[in-house]
Parts: structure tokens; sequence; C-alpha cells
């Protein structure tokens, strides 16, 4: 039973990209579908959420760094302190999006990954 839920979920997840099913990226996915329905933001792979962040972060002001570095503490060397240990951008891509949350970023965020041009093809696994 357990094996038949873990195979069906590996499948949800080839098929509509590697974070759906995380209740922070669900909420991200559905906030851009209002605002932008064909970004298909649901396919964004962790190295192409990362590099949405990136720019993203590229945009905020000094005080909101602030406020965003509160709620996602920086390493040293740049990114999440709390995935200094871990390897891949799944970690820092889905802090950052926790971040946006607690720091009241979200939708700016949102209306940045839906600006045209932003979101390449390149950054999706689509189907």
């Amino acid at each position: 039973m357990l094996a038949g839920m873990v195979m069906a979920m590996a499948v949800a997840n080839a098929r509509t990209g590697i974070f759906v099913g995380l209740d922070v990226f669900d909420r991200f996915v559905a906030e851009a579908h209002t605002r932008c329905p064909k970004a298909q933001v649901e396919y964004l792979h962790a190295s192409g959420l990362l590099d949405l962040e990136e720019g993203f972060l590229d945009t905020l002001s000094p005080a909101q760094r602030r406020r965003l570095d509160r709620a996602v503490p920086p390493a040293p060397d740049g990114g999440a302190l709390s995935c200094v240990d871990h390897n891949g951008a799944s970690c820092e891509a889905m802090t950052y999006l926790k971040g946006y949350r607690s720091s009241g970023l979200s939708q700016r965020f949102v209306r940045y990954a839906c600006r045209p041009g932003v979101l390449r093809p390149d950054d999706l696994d689509l189907p």
C-alpha cells in the first residue's frame, strides 16, 4: 500500500513538477495562476526556481532585503544559512519561498514571476 502511494506521488511529481504538493509552492502556483495563468510556474525545476528568486532578489530595496534577511538568515558566502549543509537548489528555493511569505514579499514575488520574459523555457520541465 505505502509503496503504491510513493509510486503514485513520484509519477504525479514527474508529470506536474518537483515541488507540487509542498504547501508553500502550491500557494505560489495558485497565486501565480490567478495573476498569470499561462506562466506554467508549476513546471519550474529547482534551479529554475532559484534563478527566478535570484533575479527577484536584485529588485528588492535595501529595506526589503533586510526584512527578507531576518526571515532567511544569509550564509557568509551567500544563499540561505539553513541550507549550508544541503547540496542542490531545492533547499534554498523552498527556503526563500517560505521567507517571502513570512516577510510579506510573496505577492511582490508573484508579480515578478508573472512579468513577461522573466520565466525562461529552460527554467521549466514541461511535459
